[in-house]
């Protein structure tokens, strides 16, 4: 799944020409260029993004959406490849159901066929435990990204609009006075027993993780520092694609780290989830929004924000 390099290194997309008929393509998104022949610089299967491009306006923007959620190109792609199997196998055995109205007993159906080896694209060859983990985590978390944002207005060309953006096309950050609401929303829901959830929202804030890091942290992705003045600095270890990039924890995420108790754990086993199997993206950003009402944040600006406005860098 490699090809060309992206066009931009943070994920964001291309401007699209759009096709005649004023339809845009997830293919222009980045990291998603389809693939029509060997060697021509395609990152993906051109089937998959010729699926989704088929979907209805509302549910085409959607899962758009949900896949510039993610800044790892991977993990796009992964997405990508997943919604797109799972959609074959709907279309084959639930062919009236519109794609978002799937239910999550149709995605442990779908899993099951898919440890079966009874998917249309790979019959006979049954996946791994890990991959049908994988791939469940990822349905989930666009059933959920769907749930949370609802259908967007259409835009004449029949996408859905996106949300206020910044400078360079970037989706507006938080205010310094937003800020302050959501640190207070954080340390409220610890204070109500929601540590886990804080404790996310917490390392996000002081991040600007993408939410699939934040997701997927496990304590092999912290570390103690000195600080050069006889104490010490907690930091965590953010892997975006090729990219490191090392964030002092304030006291509040220690603190919220501490009472999760971490250190129970393996060194490889995600901080938040269960079973050994890391939350989905989309959980980390019901927690933001979560987080945004305790702290006082307008209901109607609170299911604006994403993870991904929490970023501090350009």
């Amino acid at each position: 799944m490699t090809g060309a390099p992206d066009p931009d290194p943070r994920g964001r997309p291309e401007p699209s020409t759009g096709s005649p008929a004023g339809v845009t393509s997830v293919g222009r998104i980045a990291g998603l260029r389809p693939r029509r022949r060997p060697g021509d610089g395609g990152e993906v299967d051109g089937a998959d993004v010729d699926l989704v491009d088929g979907l209805d306006p509302v549910s085409r923007g959607t899962v758009a959406d949900w896949l510039r959620e993610s800044s790892s190109l991977s993990a796009r792609r992964f997405r990508l490849r997943t919604f797109a199997s799972f959609l074959r196998w709907l279309r084959l055995n639930v062919p009236e159901l519109a794609p978002l109205r799937a239910t999550g007993a149709h995605v442990r159906e779908y899993c099951d066929a898919t440890l079966a080896g009874r998917l249309p694209e790979a019959h006979g060859r049954p996946l791994a435990k890990a991959t049908v983990g994988r791939r469940r985590a990822a349905l989930t978390s666009l059933y959920h990204f769907a749930w949370e944002n609802g259908p967007g207005p259409a835009r004449p060309d029949g996408v859905a609009a996106a949300p206020p953006a910044g400078d360079a096309g970037r989706r507006a950050g938080l205010t310094r006075d937003e800020r302050r609401s959501l640190r207070r929303g954080i340390a409220r829901l610890a204070a109500e027993g929601h540590v886990t959830e804080a404790a996310a929202v917490a390392l996000l804030e002081a991040t600007g993780a993408p939410a699939d890091a934040v997701a997927g942290a496990s304590s092999q992705d912290f570390r103690t520092v000195a600080d050069g003045h006889g104490g010490e600095h907690v930091v965590m270890v953010v892997h975006t694609g090729c990219h490191v990039a090392a964030f002092v924890l304030p006291p509040l995420a220690r603190r919220l780290l501490r009472e999760l108790g971490g250190g129970r754990r393996t060194a490889a086993e995600p901080i938040f989830g269960r079973y050994g199997e890391p939350v989905a993206a989309g959980w980390v950003g019901a927690a933001l929004t979560r987080a945004a009402l305790a702290g006082g944040i307008s209901e109607r600006r609170a299911a604006q924000l994403r993870p991904e406005m929490l970023r501090t860098g350009p």
